[in-house]
């Protein structure tokens, strides 16, 4: 009995620590909510670009100016963190500031995510979506050639996600080949 409860409950904590969504803008929650959240991962050979701009306000970017190296090293040191738990590895993180469109952008590689098998490859997108709460099929992702796309709030925040994918002939479905996705994951035939 008293093993079952422990089971139980390392589960819990475990489903908690990489799916609760609130954990996605820690890393600035000292600082306020942004005004409005764009994250951008495009597929590059076998690593994705992460791209993520945070537009602020007048007073809170000046805050951000002002703490400016705290705030990187804050930012990409809890970024690292919580995309890490997934089994990737999170490289060249910098992070850059637009004075004129108040917004701090990070950007960084994962590799590790993409996998291939003779011309065969498979994109895990888990290390994206589940920190933020989102699922490629549930969420209501949009399907393209060349992407899948989602916007709506997420902490009070508006927010847009796209995933830039090597373009098909027709767009990526949901359990469809050769080319798809499932819930967290891309597939496709070809070139990455």
């Amino acid at each position: 009995m008293r093993n079952k409860w422990l089971i139980s409950l390392f589960l819990l904590a475990a489903t908690v620590a990489l799916c609760y969504p609130y954990a996605a803008l820690a890393e600035t929650s000292r600082y306020g909510k942004p005004l409005h959240r764009r994250i951008a991962a495009e597929v590059v050979g076998l690593e994705v670009k992460y791209v993520e701009e945070l537009k602020w306000g007048n007073e809170t970017f000046a805050l951000i100016l002002k703490d400016r190296p705290a705030f990187v090293n804050s930012t990409i040191s809890s970024f690292t963190s919580r995309v890490s738990r997934f089994g990737v590895k999170v490289v060249n993180c910098s992070v850059s500031f637009n004075e004129t469109a108040l917004t701090t952008i990070l950007e960084c590689y994962i590799s590790g995510c993409i996998s291939k098998t003779f011309n065969r490859y498979t994109a895990d997108f888990s290390w994206l979506l589940w920190p933020l709460g989102l699922d490629f099929i549930d969420s209501g992702f949009s399907e393209a050639k060349d992407s899948l796309s989602w916007s709506g709030v997420l902490e009070g925040v508006p927010t847009e996600v796209i995933v830039k994918l090597p373009p098909q002939e027709g767009p990526y479905r949901a359990w469809a080949t050769p080319y798809g996705h499932c819930h967290a994951h891309v597939w496709w035939v070809g070139k990455p």
